[in-house]
């Protein structure tokens, strides 16, 4: 199937919503190429971004990076490694009102060569847990079962593509702007014969107070609670992603967070992202995912909107680097 018909039906799809598109790092889109012409001056590439255009993306982390959600490097650091092409196989796409050129709505950073990813690591530990007999509870449907027979059968990790980092604006949130870009993130790996992809997805903290039942205390205790963003869980499992490792509670059988996790996000993946990606690229085409107009309704019925105001993932080992 060629896939560069979908992916520009998508940008024009987000064009006609009244944004701009740009993409960046070491390789242009191959429809953006000096080869083949191209006159849509609302998509345009650039190998590196300017200095306004990172701060525009980092603005749209400030939410997470303020509730401790993200590091305030880890952003830049992403940012830094695509624009500096560090090697060919690093790329990014962001969108723009189309009355600025300066404001960055939301942004996708992605790496098909990631030497420092935990993909490995983490389908290792799963293996030692199955064959411990120390899973927790698990999901018994077809494609669970699948996801869970790929992943026993994993030996090589080098084609999985790391999605490092995606987030939203808060003023632009709801609007279906990162479904887009990550659809179209990860069209463009699949014109580079990629169809399998990971990402950490990143662990909110909030601090709760618990009573000690001592009235004679004065006080209640203060404790650190985690939990996934409901936004970015939502759009990951709309991507067919999923957690490799999940882990719960042998008492309450309640999801749990190692401290690690909590610190560099928990990973995510899917073994098979075109298909999907297909599906979605067509929703947005037949207008089911409408842009621009907040979630579309088939998608938003009985959901409680995030308190996180930023989708995002997490690279661990990098983070720790920093």
């Amino acid at each position: 199937m060629n896939y560069s018909p979908l992916l520009q039906s998508v940008e024009q799809k987000v064009i006609d919503a009244g944004y701009t598109l740009l993409y960046f790092g070491p390789l242009p889109p191959p429809h953006l190429s000096p080869n083949h012409n191209h006159n849509n001056h609302n998509i345009c590439y650039q190998a590196s971004l300017t200095e306004a255009l990172r701060d525009g993306c980092v603005q749209c982390c400030a939410p997470s990076i303020a509730d401790a959600t993200l590091s305030e490097q880890y952003p830049s650091y992403c940012l830094e490694e695509v624009c500096a092409g560090r090697h060919p196989y690093l790329q990014g796409v962001l969108v723009r009102p189309s009355s600025s050129s300066e404001e960055v709505c939301a942004f996708v950073v992605s790496d098909g060569k990631d030497i420092y990813g935990n993909i490995r690591q983490t389908i290792t530990q799963y293996k030692a847990a199955k064959t411990r007999g120390v899973l927790g509870p698990v999901e018994d449907t077809p494609a669970a079962q699948r996801f869970r027979q790929d992943l026993l059968s994993v030996q090589d990790v080098s084609d999985f593509v790391h999605v490092t980092l995606t987030a939203t604006h808060p003023s632009y949130q709801r609007r279906n702007l990162a479904k887009c870009l990550l659809c179209l993130d990860l069209s463009r790996w699949a014109l580079r014969g990629r169809q399998r992809s990971f990402l950490n997805m990143a662990i909110e903290k909030r601090i709760v107070y618990h009573n000690n039942n001592n009235e004679d205390s004065g006080s209640d205790t203060p404790q650190v609670v985690y939990a996934p963003s409901l936004a970015s869980r939502r759009l990951y499992h709309y991507f067919h992603y999923r957690d490799v490792y999940p882990k719960y509670n042998p008492q309450t059988r309640e999801e749990t967070w190692s401290p690690k996790e909590a610190d560099c996000g928990r990973v995510m993946a899917v073994f098979n992202f075109v298909p999907r990606v297909v599906e979605i690229a067509e929703e947005i085409i037949n207008e089911v995912i409408k842009i621009g107009a907040g979630e579309s309704a088939s998608n938003s019925r009985g959901r409680k909107r995030s308190s996180s105001p930023v989708i995002s993932t997490l690279h661990a080992k990098r983070k720790k680097k920093i």
